[in-house]
C-alpha cells in the first residue's frame, strides 16, 4: 500500500473521530443547559419552579409518577400548556389555582398513549399556579426512564377569545353585543364535569348582559361559526339557567345560529357553546358573537315550540323555520260566532305544514295540501275558545333559513257556512236552513251534513263549484250509502233530486282543491 493511500484514510480517520466527539459534546452540552425536572417533586411541597416560554423535561420514572410544576403570573395573561407525547404513555395534565390550597381548575386527558395534550386558552391572573403531569386514565401506567416529556408553557396577552376555564356559568367569559370572540371545542373531555346526562362534555360558557332601558321586549340573534371536524351546538339560557333557544341541528363543519330569540327582561344571560360526540379541534377556532334588536310587533319571537310559549296572532305574523326540526306556535283568540280564513304564505321553496290545536291542546286539523314553495290555506275556522296554529317546514326542508306570514282573515257573517271538522258521519253538520255553503280545506277534502225530516220527502238540490274547483255532491239513505251523485266544475251547477226517508246525508267530495273561494248548494223541498 503506497503513502498516499494510508494518509488518505488517517484523515478520514480523523474526520470521523471529530465528528464524534462534536457530536457527543453538543449533546451534553444541550443536555447541561436544557431545564429538567429535579425529583422528588410529586407533591405541592415539591414542586419546581418552571419559567415560561422555557421548556422543562421529565421522566415517568415509576407507573405511579407524579410531577409538580409551578409558575408565577405576574400580569393578566393567557397560557398555553403543552406536553409532548412520550412513547408508550399515556399522560394528562392538570392545572391547579392558589398558592395555600390548590383547587383543580383544569383536567386534560384526551388521547391515547404516545400521543401530546394541551391546554389553550388558559386566562391566568396574577398569582401561583401548579401544573401538575401524571398518567392518564385511558390506558395501563407504565414507565419510561430513556424518553423524556417536554413541558412547554407561552403567554401572550388576551386577545378576541375565550377564556378557559369556562367550563361553567359561574366560569363564563364575558362577552360584547357585537365583538367576535374565538374559542376552541378542545380539548375533548372535560375530565371535571360529572353531570350524568352530560359527563365530560367541554363546554364554553358566555355571558352577557341586557341592561333596563325602558325598551320594549329585545330579540337576540347569535352565531358560531363552523369547524372543520366539529358538529357544534348552542344555547341559550336565562340567569335562571331556564333554556330559552338552541341551534342543534346543522352537520359538521356547518355553524349553527340561533335567530329571533326573546329577551324580554333585563338582567344576565348566558350562551353556552359545545361540540357533539367529544369531537374536537385543536388547530381552527370558532367565533362566536351575539346583537340585540327591538321587537318589532308582528313578527315571530323565540321561544314559541310549544303551546305554553305561542306568540300571539292579531291579524298577521312574520315568522322564520331556522332548521328542519324549528316548529313555531300562535295563538289566536277567536270571537264566538265569527268566522276566519287561515293562510300561510311561504317566503321561499319550503314546503310548510299548518296544525290546528284547540283550546286544551288537542289537534282538530292538519292543512299541508299544498307543494313546495307555495301557500297553505284554511278557508273556514271558527271556535268560540282560542285555538293554536302549529307551523313546520312539513314534508320540505329548504336547506336553509326561510320566512312565512300568517294571515288571519275575517270573513262575513253566513248562518249557513259550514263548521269544521264535518269529515266524517259521526262529525256531520246540521242544516239550519236550505242553503249551505262550504270550502274546500284540504286535499281530498270531505264534507258531511245530515238532512232530517218528520216524513219521507222529495228534495232538489242545486249545487254550485267554486270558479277554480271541482267537486262531486252525493245524497245518501240513513245509514249513509250513497243512492245518487254529480259532479260540478269550475263555477258550473247542477241539480239533482231524490227522496229522504226521514234521514239522510250530503257529502260533499273535493276532487280539484280551491282553497279561496266556497261551493254553495240550495235545497229545494217538493211536496
Amino acid at each position: 500500500m503506497n503513502g498516499s493511500v494510508i494518509n488518505l484514510r488517517r484523515r478520514q480517520a480523523f474526520i470521523l473521530l471529530s465528528l464524534l466527539l462534536f457530536t457527543a459534546f453538543c449533546q451534553f452540552s444541550c443536555k447541561v443547559n436544557r431545564a429538567e425536572e429535579k425529583e422528588p417533586n410529586n407533591s405541592f411541597s415539591g414542586a419546581n419552579a418552571v419559567e415560561i416560554g422555557k421548556p422543562v423535561y421529565g421522566f415517568f420514572n415509576t407507573f405511579d409518577d407524579r410531577d409538580f410544576y409551578y409558575i408565577t403570573v405576574a400580569d393578566d395573561s393567557i397560557l398555553d400548556i403543552e406536553l409532548s407525547g412520550v412513547k408508550g404513555i399515556n399522560h394528562s395534565i392538570a392545572v391547579w389555582s392558589g398558592s395555600h390550597k390548590p383547587a383543580m381548575v383544569k383536567l386534560v386527558d384526551d388521547n391515547r398513549k404516545s400521543s401530546p395534550e394541551q391546554v389553550l386558552n388558559f386566562r391566568a391572573i396574577p398569582g401561583r399556579y401548579y401544573i401538575s403531569i401524571q398518567h392518564g386514565d385511558r390506558d395501563r401506567a407504565a414507565s419510561n426512564t430513556e424518553n423524556p416529556y417536554k413541558l412547554l408553557i407561552v403567554s401572550r396577552e388576551f386577545s378576541g377569545e375565550e377564556s378557559e376555564p369556562n367550563d361553567a356559568p359561574d366560569l363564563s367569559t364575558l362577552l360584547n353585543e357585537g365583538e367576535q370572540l374565538n374559542g376552541f371545542y378542545s380539548p375533548s373531555y372535560n375530565r371535571l364535569n360529572s353531570d350524568r346526562d352530560n359527563l365530560h362534555r367541554e363546554e364554553d360558557w358566555y355571558r352577557f348582559e341586557v341592561l333596563p332601558d325602558n325598551s320594549d321586549t329585545k330579540v337576540l340573534n347569535a352565531e358560531v361559526t363552523g369547524v372543520q371536524g366539529v358538529d357544534s351546538a348552542m344555547y341559550l339560557y336565562d340567569a335562571a339557567m331556564q333554556p330559552l333557544a338552541e341551534s342543534d341541528f346543522n352537520g359538521i363543519g356547518q355553524g349553527e345560529q340561533i335567530n329571533g330569540a326573546g329577551i324580554k327582561e333585563p338582567g344576565l344571560y348566558y350562551l353556552m357553546v359545545c361540540a357533539k360526540g367529544y369531537q374536537s379541534n385543536n388547530a381552527i377556532p370558532y367565533g362566536i358573537k351575539y346583537i340585540l334588536t327591538q321587537h318589532e310587533p308582528g313578527k315571530e319571537m323565540e321561544p314559541n315550540q310549544a303551546i305554553e310559549s305561542a306568540n300571539q296572532l292579531t291579524d298577521q305574523v312574520e315568522g322564520v323555520i331556522n332548521h328542519p326540526g324549528d316548529i313555531d306556535f300562535y295563538r289566536f283568540d277567536a270571537v264566538s260566532g265569527k268566522r276566519y280564513r287561515l293562510e300561510l304564505e311561504a317566503y321561499g321553496s319550503m314546503d310548510y305544514s299548518m296544525e290546528i290545536y284547540n283550546d286544551i291542546g288537542v289537534r282538530v286539523l292538519t292543512v299541508n295540501g299544498s307543494g313546495k314553495g307555495e301557500s297553505e290555506i284554511f278557508p273556514n275556522i271558527s271556535s268560540s275558545k282560542p285555538f293554536f296554529i302549529k307551523v313546520s317546514s312539513g314534508n320540505y326542508f329548504a336547506g336553509k333559513s326561510e320566512g312565512y306570514v300568517i294571515k288571519c282573515t275575517e270573513l262575513e257573517r253566513d248562518q249557513s257556512a259550514e263548521i269544521e271538522p264535518n269529515d266524517t258521519k259521526d262529525a256531520a253538520g246540521t242544516l239550519s236552513g236550505d242553503r249551505i255553503s262550504g270550502y274546500t280545506s284540504k286535499k281530498g277534502d270531505v264534507d258531511y251534513y245530515i238532512i232530517t225530516r218528520p216524513q219521507r220527502a222529495r228534495a232538489e238540490f242545486t249545487v254550485k263549484a267554486p270558479p277554480r274547483g271541482k267537486i262531486r255532491l252525493s245524497v245518501t239513505d240513513p245509514l249513509g250509502y250513497v243512492i245518487k251523485s254529480v259532479e260540478v266544475s269550475e263555477g258550473g251547477t247542477s241539480t239533482l233530486s231524490e227522496i229522504i226517508d226521514k234521514k239522510g246525508y250530503l257529502v260533499v267530495r273535493s276532487l280539484k282543491e280551491d282553497y279561496m273561494d266556497p261551493y254553495e248548494i240550495s235545497i229545494r223541498w217538493i211536496k
